[in-house]
């Protein structure tokens, strides 16, 4: 097996033969004792000494690969140093802007720091200049084509450039037919006939005092037009033709054949038409089902109407048993309190409503054990079954061990009550938090934009 740390295990064994002809212990004692510590019955030195060796490995690691890079950013330098020699500058190409350079100078004993200095761009001899000029020429036609595929076909608009990419180039372009060719590029198409037009364009090409004339031959022809634009535009020649032999007639005779095809001619203003229908579907089909989803959103309101009612009904019904009235005194008291308090101008009760509806039952015949499930089933809701359950319970047995079990039911009843108050504060709670975190993100930059712009204008 290849043995791993072979350098640093031979310095490290350099090092223990050197400190081992002056003293016995070759590493630091809070070192051995730790380690020692976390490897209880293990071999101490044997641990420590692969220690160390992980470490030196580790170390010359990362000298070797400092030194890489500082290699790599010393020849990068040399690459890119604007110093050819001490006291020579080297200047960009010709084409390329005017750089700016930072350099020290050391003058006798004195270090000169941060000496600006503006270095142009090298300019080209006349020879240099023509030579440019010319290669520039040879390859101007294919660089102006754009989406054509050639100047003896243009059919769309040329790319004719004011300057030059890659060189100090200015380039000034004439036509020989401004009505078709404007000196952008841009093709007047309604002065092109069919079988196309000649056009002369001139190109003079500029390096400051040196200029060179490249003169292209093109042919320009209308767009490449569809089958269906090819019939558009028959057919508004036939029209324009109609309209000019019988200008002075009261209506405009459209063309009811193009070539050996009949034209039928329709008005094009109803196209909203499908969209109206469209939208008027799409609104009932919304109303519909909008609807449908307010009743329910009424149905769920009702219940936690219902839910909130419960703890003080249940309240109000013990209260009345204890005092010694019957199950069924209680409950028509109940509902005469609360037709009394209607009658008043009281807010209506939900549970009350469907209590009375209960007791009418009652009055007409039906038995309370119904009556009371009746209740319970109109209510649809948990805590109002486990109360009907508990009065049928108690109903043949009389009220006293109703007492004890409506009194612990009111006391669940205010808990569960506290309970839904504490899940409905966390819920707000929790819709605040977005409009929260926008809201301390706007103040940040209310807050931060002036301190920043102060800053920056100090």
């Amino acid at each position: 097996m290849k043995k791993k740390h072979t350098t640093a295990k031979r310095l490290l064994d350099c090092w223990i033969s050197v400190c081992g002809r002056k003293k016995k212990q070759y590493f630091p004692h809070r070192i051995e004792m730790e380690i020692s510590s976390l490897n209880p019955g293990g071999n101490t030195k044997k641990i420590i000494y692969e220690f160390y060796a992980k470490k030196i490995s580790l170390c010359i690691s990362i000298i070797f690969a400092g030194l890489f890079l500082i290699l790599i950013y010393i020849w990068s330098e040399s690459r890119s140093s604007v110093l050819i020699e001490e006291n020579v500058l080297r200047k960009n190409p010709a084409g390329s802007k005017e750089k700016k350079v930072t350099l020290d100078a050391r003058v006798g004993e004195f270090l000169i720091k941060d000496i600006g200095i503006s270095v142009p761009e090298k300019t080209l001899t006349t020879e240099e200049a023509e030579r440019l000029l010319e290669e520039i020429a040879e390859v101007l036609p294919n660089r102006i084509l754009g989406e054509n595929g050639s100047l003896s076909y243009v059919d769309k608009p040329l790319i004719l450039m004011n300057e030059w990419d890659d060189a100090p180039v200015s380039i000034f372009w004439q036509s020989s037919n401004y009505e078709v060719l404007q000196e952008n590029g841009e093709i007047n198409y309604s002065e092109i006939p069919q079988e196309g037009i000649d056009v002369s364009l001139c190109a003079t090409l500029f390096y400051e005092d040196i200029s060179l004339e490249k003169v292209l031959t093109l042919t320009l022809y209308p767009p490449a037009l569809s089958e269906e634009e090819e019939i558009k535009q028959d057919l508004l020649t036939m029209i324009e033709t109609n309209q000019k032999e019988n200008d002075t007639e009261p209506v405009l005779q459209l063309p009811n054949r193009l070539g050996d095809f009949p034209v039928k001619w329709k008005d094009s203003s109803g196209k909203l038409l499908p969209m109206l229908f469209f939208l008027l579907a799409g609104s009932v089909v919304t109303v519909f089902t909008g609807r449908d989803r307010e009743l329910h959103n009424k149905y769920e309101r009702r219940k936690k109407i219902l839910l909130s009612e419960y703890p003080e009904f249940v309240c109000k019904l013990q209260l009345l048993i204890c005092s010694g009235m019957s199950i069924r005194g209680a409950l028509i008291r109940i509902g005469n309190d609360y037709q009394k308090k209607l009658k008043r101008g009281g807010k209506k009760q939900y549970v009350c409503e469907e209590l009375l509806l209960a007791l009418r039952k009652v009055e007409n015949g039906m038995n309370e054990a119904e009556a009371l499930g009746f209740w319970a089933e109109r209510c649809n809701l948990f805590c109002y079954k486990k109360l009907v359950s508990l009065i049928l319970q108690n109903l043949k047995r009389g009220t006293e061990g109703l007492r004890e079990a409506l009194f612990a039911e009111t006391q669940n009843a205010f808990e569960e009550r506290k309970r839904a108050a504490r899940k409905l504060g966390e819920e707000a709670e929790t819709k605040l938090l977005m409009p929260m975190m926008l809201m301390l993100g706007i103040v940040l930059v209310i807050i931060v934009i002036p301190a920043y712009l102060s800053f920056g204008g100090i």
